[in-house]
């Protein structure tokens, strides 16, 4: 869960919002990516953005934001848990802290900062990465009209929108539903079938006019297997390697 590897970018701040900057100081698309509950300096996850914003046809400027602040029992650099921190035997904790970050209320007006300062770069071509509990945030933001109609692609490792009924006793298939962006998920071996072919929450998100949606199975390697899992291992080397190309080719389509 601890960060790995040296940052290439730089921390940054927009009113009040920090965020981890990486990428062309020329670009023309932004790629916004939403970590999982270990936050914007947990595992691989600035890895990722460093080379995912070398790495897509058009110049790109990414970001990884600070989300989950105050963070439990100081996170990593301030945000979400801590590397040390067993979801397993710690459940209940982990569901009264991230309880505390309602969409509406907490989360969306630190989105809406951020595309303030994307917009400020005259930047209005919007791609997102969604990692975990990141995909239930980015289908929240997918279904505000005035943030979704910039964004045109998002893509969703190990994603996580059943915290919608899990946390907040929502559903989560309405929120599927009004995701109208192209979006393909990655689901893995421990991940809910309702992500893949005949789940309700992909057929929630095929229905309408949503036919560039999809699903990637990855159903060799664990959750979280992207940031998180031993690339010494060679199955998950292998998947991280492949997610990582599913990625830039889709995002690379829009």
């Amino acid at each position: 869960m601890a960060a790995e590897g040296t940052d290439v970018g730089a921390v940054k701040a927009h009113e009040g919002v920090e965020f981890y900057e990486c990428g062309d100081s020329g670009a023309t698309e932004a790629l916004l990516i939403i970590p999982d509950v270990w936050g914007w300096n947990g595992g691989r996850t600035r890895r990722v953005a460093d080379y995912l914003s070398q790495n897509l046809s058009q110049p790109t400027l990414c970001i990884v934001p600070k989300l989950l602040s105050p963070a439990f029992e100081g996170g990593t650099d301030g945000d979400a848990l801590p590397p040390d921190f067993d979801m397993a035997s710690r459940r209940e904790e982990f569901t009264e802290y991230i309880g505390q970050y309602k969409f509406d209320k907490v989360i969306l007006p630190k989105l809406k900062t951020l595309f303030a300062y994307i917009s400020s770069k005259g930047i209005t071509k919007v791609k997102i990465v969604g990692i975990c509990w990141g995909f239930w945030v980015a289908a929240k933001l997918l279904n505000v009209k005035d943030l979704a109609g910039i964004v045109v692609a998002c893509v969703a490792p190990h994603p996580s929108v059943t915290l919608e009924e899990n946390i907040f006793a929502k559903d989560s298939v309405q929120v599927m539903q009004g995701i109208t962006t192209p979006t393909l998920l990655l689901p893995t071996k421990n991940d809910p079938d309702s992500y893949r072919e005949g789940g309700e929450l992909l057929e929630a998100l095929l229905e309408g006019d949503n036919t560039q949606s999809g699903y990637s199975d990855y159903k060799e390697v664990s959750h979280g297997f992207l940031v998180r899992g031993d690339t010494g291992d060679g199955t998950v080397k292998t998947h991280v390697d492949r997610a990582i190309k599913e990625t830039i080719d889709f995002l690379n389509k829009y």
